[in-house]
């Protein structure tokens, strides 16, 4: 579990810096705090589906939730 929560948080903060949006900007797109952004980034706080719907859309991208089989 941590793996895939570092690894959505890794795109996330990676997607960010390419749009040349800072935490506050988007932070104030999504209706959250900088320092939400800066711990969703960092992994030290859960994102609910609709978190990261809405992080999405504020990025332009679409979110894709794929599960596969072990």
């Amino acid at each position: 579990m941590e793996g895939v929560k570092h690894s959505i948080s890794q795109q996330i903060k990676e997607i960010r810096i390419r749009k040349g949006l800072t935490q506050k900007e988007l932070g104030v797109k999504i209706g959250v705090s900088e320092s939400a952004v800066a711990r969703y980034e960092s992994g030290t706080l859960n994102m609910s589906t609709e978190v990261l719907f809405k992080i999405a859309n504020a990025m332009g991208m679409d979110l894709k939730i794929i599960l596969t089989d072990k």
